[in-house]
């Protein structure tokens, strides 16, 4: 989950998140459903309002592309049940 091509991805699916939705609450509930095929759990919507806190202008874009890269490298993710 560490390689170039998932920090990239992460990155663009961060922008795409940024210019389609108005809102970090619409953001991540579209994020999860994308991703992991669910809406977002409490804590879930917990860590990344803590992330989205600290962050503002530029930094917007970094804290989205943590909370991608965090989504695509779940178990939720990655494994199927």
């Amino acid at each position: 989950m560490n390689h170039p091509f998932v920090a990239e991805e992460s990155r663009e699916a961060a922008r795409r998140l940024l210019a389609e939705c108005d809102s970090d609450e619409k953001r991540l509930e579209t994020a999860t459903l994308r991703v992991l095929g669910r809406r977002p759990l409490e804590g879930e919507r917990a860590i990344a309002g803590s992330l989205l806190a600290e962050s503002s202008g530029e930094n917007r874009e970094e804290a989205w592309t943590t909370i991608l890269h965090g989504l695509f490298a779940s178990l939720d993710f990655r494994y199927l049940e």
